[in-house]
Formats: structure tokens, sequence, C-alpha cells
């Protein structure tokens, strides 16, 4: 809404909302249940699923990626992420967010090459004019939440890898435990020296706490006995939310667990997680699976 009436406030009215969720889930719904509808109304800003936009290949060092039109044709391309711990990448922010202007064959793809190459390929090819970052109140470890640190704390730049290497920073993370950024940096999408840039403080957060936490390794441990092989990060986001939830109940798991598209017509002893583990011995349906059902199957199988 800020950027909204900011843009009309000096005469930009030709404005749209673009996204995509993750696979396996509703743009729209999501969009709704997360109060942006009421928000575009208000303004009268029309809002554009990506899953249903067709898509262009661009050349990158990567490859090519497909990225939809929308975004490659937008005047001004305006980056609106949250910073916050991620079960796969370790953090999360603006360049991971374009990920919701590519379609959903593409995020299956970045998956399968394993995350790191493609993202870094797509900082090269889409580069928003400007990136905001709500940093108010993120989890350090998972996407999916868990423990929230509130910061009350937002912060803009105009290249996505050097904003990423700034909340890399905030975050107490070295940019080399987010292996996209320096691969990033050498295909030339930007910098992740902080060094050399002015960083203009425009208030402080009168309750933000002095000292923030950092992140606690707590994917790593939840993850321990899990077989990872090319999986979603929704599918993976599940697992990791239902690992949380037994942990806290006090259930312990020792057998391995399988996931991924790697799996995918294989046959092992291990509890599978989603369609693409159904030759396991045992597994859970979905693609994604919910939360509840993967700890409930996890909580039964243990």
């Amino acid at each position: 809404a800020g950027c909204m009436e900011y843009l009309q406030s000096h005469g930009r009215y030709k404005i749209s909302v673009i996204e995509s969720s993750w696979i396996g889930d509703d743009t729209n719904r999501a969009f709704r249940a997360a109060g942006y509808g009421e928000v575009c109304d208000v303004y009268d800003v029309p809002f554009y699923d990506l899953k249903k936009d067709s898509a262009r290949e661009v050349d990158t060092p990567f490859g090519e990626i497909a990225i939809c039109k929308k975004a490659l044709d937008a005047d001004f391309l305006i980056d609106l992420p949250v910073l916050k711990g991620h079960c796969q990448t370790v953090m999360t922010c603006a360049v991971k967010n374009l990920k919701g202007c590519i379609p959903d064959r593409e995020k299956r793809r970045f998956h399968t090459a394993g995350l790191i190459g493609p993202i870094a390929g797509l900082a090269t090819a889409l580069r928003p004019g400007l990136v905001i970052v709500d940093s108010i109140c993120g989890d350090l470890n998972f996407e999916e939440g868990g423990n929230p640190v509130q910061t009350n704390r937002m912060y803009l730049g105009d290249n996505a890898v050097q904003v990423d290497a700034y909340g890399c920073c905030l975050m107490g993370l070295s940019v080399d435990d987010v292996a996209y950024l320096p691969l990033a940096e050498r295909w030339g999408a930007g910098s992740t020296d902080l060094d050399g840039i002015e960083i203009v403080s425009l208030n402080s957060p009168q309750d933000a706490a002095e000292h923030y936490p950092k992140p606690s390794g707590l994917v790593k441990r939840l993850t321990k006995n899990v077989q990872q092989d090319r999986a979603c990060s929704a599918c993976f986001a599940s697992l990791v939310r239902a690992l949380y939830t037994l942990q806290k109940d006090g259930v312990r798991i020792k057998d391995g667990i399988a996931i991924g598209q790697g799996w995918r017509n294989k046959p092992f002893h291990a509890c599978g997680i989603g369609n693409c583990c159904a030759n396991a011995d045992a597994y859970v349906k979905g693609c994604p699976p919910r939360a509840k059902d993967v700890a409930e199957f996890l909580r039964l199988g243990m």
C-alpha cells in the first residue's frame, strides 16, 4: 500500500502487481488470504497471476531460463521480498524472490538443477530497479516460521545482490553461506561488497532489540536423517515444519526419510515424503503434502 500510494502521489498510475505462488498452491487464494486483494482494490491496481502468463527464454550464464513476459516487459520492476531464513538456501530475500517471476515448469527445473546455479542465473537476467525489503518479523531459520524475530526494520536498495549481501550481514551470516550470491556476483549480477557503499539510516525503531540472535542451525539438525534429492521448496518446507512440530512434542525421528524428484520411480527402504517418493516402503501423498499430514504420517510411522 505504501508503494502504491507513493507512486500514485507522484503521478505514476500505470501500476500492476505480479506474482506466482510456489508449486502446488493457488496464487489468487494466497493473494486474497494475505489481504493484498483489498489493497489492490483500494488503489485500483490490477493483479496478475504469473502462473497464467506466457514466458520467454532468456540467455544467462547458467543457460536459457524461461521468465514470465509481464516481468520482462515491465518498464520498472520493484522487488518486495521478505528477509528470512530458508530451509534449502539458508536465507531468502531479493534474488530468490524473483522465482515468483518464472513459470512452474521452470521452478521444477530450478530444483532439479539444485537451485544455486539457476537462481544466480536469474539474477543476471531479471534486475529490479528498486528493492524494498520487509525485515519486520522474519524467522531466521526457515521460511515457514517457528521462531520469528521482531526487528521492526525495513531497508531498500537498487541492486538485488547487494541488498541480499546486506541482509546476510543483518542475519549474522556470511555471504558465502548463501551460495547463489557469490556465484551471481561472479556472473556480473551485482556486488556483494558492502565496504564501498554508503548506508543511509533514516530512523531507528525504538522498540527494536539491540542484539538480534543469529540463525541457530535448526534446519540442519532437524533434517540430519533426511535424504534430500532435488526436493521442491514447498515439499521440503512441509517436511521441516512437520519435523519442527514433532521435536516440540518430544517425538524423535531415527529412521531415514527420503524426499525429492530424484527418488521418482526408484524403489527404496525409507519413509517417503510426497508423490515423487511413491515407490518407498511407505509415503505420504501430496504435491506438496501438507505439513500436518507429514507430521501425522511420521508420528504414526515412528
